[in-house]
């Protein structure tokens, strides 16, 4: 995985319901030890604001985070 990210300056984790806490969790991990900047975002406010922040040079890094749980259906 270090392999992936490591020549990304930006990351955005994306959660709907319970895994927003996760992505929250992930976030914080990718700032504190891997010193790239992080964001998480429940994924219905995506097209809001971090959507904006992309941009197509930068080939920013999206991550989906889809759990198990109440929102699958």
């Amino acid at each position: 995985m270090a392999q992936i990210f490591k020549n990304q300056d930006d990351i955005f984790l994306l959660a709907k319901g319970t895994g927003s806490l996760v992505a929250d969790f992930v976030a914080q991990k990718f700032n504190q030890i891997a010193c790239i900047h992080a964001e998480a975002y429940p994924s219905a406010e995506f097209r809001h604001g971090p959507l904006a922040m992309l941009d197509e040079e930068a080939k920013t890094a999206c991550i989906f985070l889809i759990l198990d749980d109440e929102n699958l259906d």
